[in-house]
Formats: structure tokens, C-alpha cells, sequence
């Protein structure tokens, strides 16, 4: 919206954080009127902002949810026993739920590292984990 101009500086400023988490944390301490955020982190949100209220629904996804491995593997059953961070949100368990199931592996197989977005570099990096499900 900056970019294209479709605002007024003047009297709309755009903040970018690195999380929804940072959005929602954000939000509750009154520093934004409005957070874009996707249907699980409003209800989330709703839980605690009793005047919580949708005015724009979108249907914009970049599809580009992803496991990384920290080291190369030839198929997702070789995750059984590791380390993995994942976001704890409805996409976060939709994309655990979908590895499992195509891993043929259970919950219990893997050490599931609540984690968020902003956070799944620097974990990798330090090898804190051995995969993360993201998204860019």
C-alpha cells in the first residue's frame, strides 16, 4: 500500500513486524488501530479483545509454506526423532498435521519446538532445531 501509493501518509502510518505474534502483541498494548492477521490469529486475538471487529476479508496466499531441513534428506519419514520449530497457529498444525500424514510418522516421533516465524533463522542457524515449518 505505501508503495503504490494508495495511502496517506498523513494521516495513515504502515508498521511492518516480523510475527504475527509481534502484530498481535502489538494490537492488545493499543500501539495499532489495524493488523492484518489470517482467521486463526483474529479468533486467537478475540479471545482477549472483547471489541475486536473485521472490516476486510482477502483471499491473498503465497502458497509458499514449507519445511526446512537443516541438513539435505530424501524424504520427510527421515524427520522421525528430530528437533522441529513450528509456529503455533491453524496453518502451523495444518502443515504438521500434512507432514505426518505424509511421513507416516505420529506427534510423538517428533520434539516439536513452539517457535515463531521471525525466529526460525536465527534457530537454524544455531542449531536449536533440525527443521522448521515456515512460510516466506
Amino acid at each position: 500500500a505505501k508503495h503504490e501509493n494508495y495511502t496517506d501518509s498523513s494521516t495513515v502510518r504502515l508498521i511492518q513486524l516480523s510475527s504475527a505474534t509481534e502484530v498481535m502483541r502489538a494490537f492488545r498494548q493499543g500501539q495499532l488501530d489495524v493488523a492484518a492477521l489470517t482467521l486463526d490469529e483474529v479468533i486467537r486475538l478475540a479471545q482477549t479483545e472483547a471489541d475486536l471487529r473485521i472490516f476486510l476479508i482477502t483471499n491473498i496466499s503465497n502458497g509458499a509454506d514449507k519445511v526446512i531441513s537443516r541438513y539435505p534428506i530424501d524424504g520427510l519419514e527421515q524427520l522421525e526423532g528430530k528437533r522441529m520449530a513450528l509456529e503455533i497457529s491453524a496453518v502451523g498444525a495444518m502443515m504438521l498435521m500434512e507432514v505426518l500424514h505424509a511421513a507416516d510418522l505420529t506427534r510423538d516421533q517428533l520434539t516439536l519446538i513452539p517457535s515463531t516465524v521471525d525466529q526460525h533463522i536465527g534457530i537454524m542457524r544455531q542449531a536449536e532445531v533440525d527443521a522448521v515449518i515456515s512460510f516466506d
